[in-house]
């Protein structure tokens, strides 16, 4: 059985014996690649081919990871906003540092405000959503994605922390979360189609004191609500309408 061939003293290796081999590939090398060509060339002209070509490596290599585009550029957005996120929950803590509530929550609605910003003015959301917003309506329309799971787990945490400690008011952190996400996603993908004739800024500010609206405990003691009498429910107080003849 013949052995293998080896090329001749000076002379370089064929381009697929330079490639790496399929383990020793990071994610990040071929993310990268693929994030480059989508910013440069859209993702109707990208293909896996071409991608691999950016990354060096194999066509096959490729295939083995992501079996088409779409997850490709699936896993593309994922790295892309978990880097927006994640340091946006950083900066909001933990919701137990400070001692002021007021102070508390205004140091949340702050991350969540930056954080909805940091999209706005992200190269690559900017480049998907100005000509491949399609790519986007799935995550709006139909299901969530990794990132929004991501985002929700971190404000459940975070505004169940924040109630805690008087910050935030009473209700359940998981509806509250998923009301904040939202808001804020809504203001993310659409402020842009609204013009310019209300500032950038200005709406970030209204965002600001939305959110802070929404969360904020009531002023003063609870409402008192009655409990009904033993055996059924009060009877509604009869009111006359006020256009009724007497």
């Amino acid at each position: 059985m013949d052995g293998p061939t080896h090329p001749p003293p000076g002379t370089a290796a064929p381009a697929a014996a330079q490639r790496p081999a399929t383990s020793a590939v990071p994610d990040d090398v071929v993310l990268d690649a693929a994030a480059a060509l989508l910013m440069t060339i859209g993702v109707r002209r990208t293909t896996l081919a071409e991608v691999a070509r950016q990354a060096g490596v194999s066509r096959m290599t490729l295939y083995r990871r992501w079996p088409d585009l779409r997850s490709l550029v699936r896993d593309v957005m994922t790295r892309e906003w978990a880097r927006i996120v994640v340091p946006g929950a950083m900066a909001a803590g933990d919701g137990t540092a400070g001692t002021d509530p007021a102070a508390t929550r205004a140091e949340l609605v702050r991350s969540l405000v930056a954080t909805a910003q940091a999209f706005q003015s992200n190269p690559l959301f900017l480049r998907i959503c100005a000509t491949d917003g399609e790519l986007l309506a799935p995550y709006i329309l139909e299901r969530l994605g990794t990132t929004q799971l991501l985002v929700l787990d971190l404000l459940r945490e975070r505004l169940a922390a924040a109630r805690a400690v008087g910050a935030v008011r009473a209700g359940d952190p998981a509806a509250q979360a998923r009301m904040v996400l939202l808001a804020t996603q809504s203001y993310v993908l659409s402020a842009g189609a609204l013009g310019d004739e209300v500032a950038r800024e200005a709406l970030a500010h209204e965002l600001y004191l939305m959110l802070d609206g929404y969360l904020s405990p009531p002023e003063g003691p609870p409402p008192v609500v009655e409990s009904p009498p033993p055996g059924g429910s009060r009877p509604a107080e009869h009111r006359e309408h006020p256009g009724a003849q007497k």
